[in-house]
């Protein structure tokens, strides 16, 4: 999937729970490219996802690297905080259909992190 991108990057996945999710061909589209941007912007140092359940019986897939981070300009206009102008635009693709795809599901795009010590991105779904 990303040695494309940056085959010297490990990838570490974790788990953490049994709680099953409806799971089809945009979440893995999503998945793939929340993970090709951290790929991408993690220099190498190491991605990692992982599994948890939520408490409300959904699930998280969360994607985090230690890259530079989403700009808080970019994000706002992702998460809809911000209005689309010629001006004002994000330019990530994969976060529009991250946040397409977990709407579509009844789930969430949440940047739970992001700063000098990387962006956790997280995809929350509905329990199946």
């Amino acid at each position: 999937l990303t040695a494309s991108v940056a085959p010297e990057t490990e990838v570490r996945i974790d788990v953490e729970t049994e709680t099953p999710v409806s799971y089809d061909e945009p979440i893995e589209s999503a998945v793939a490219e929340l993970l090709d941007n951290a790929v991408e912007y993690a220099g190498g140092t190491g991605v990692s996802v992982t599994v948890s359940e939520l408490s409300d019986g959904g699930v998280r897939i969360a994607i985090a690297d230690q890259g530079p981070g989403i700009p808080d300009a970019e994000w706002s206009v992702v998460a809809g905080d911000r209005e689309i102008t010629q001006l004002q635009h994000a330019s990530g693709l994969g976060l529009w259909l991250a946040k397409w795809v977990a709407d579509r599901h009844g789930g969430d795009l949440e940047r739970l992190s992001t700063g000098a010590d990387g962006t956790t991105v997280a995809i929350d779904l509905p329990g199946a």
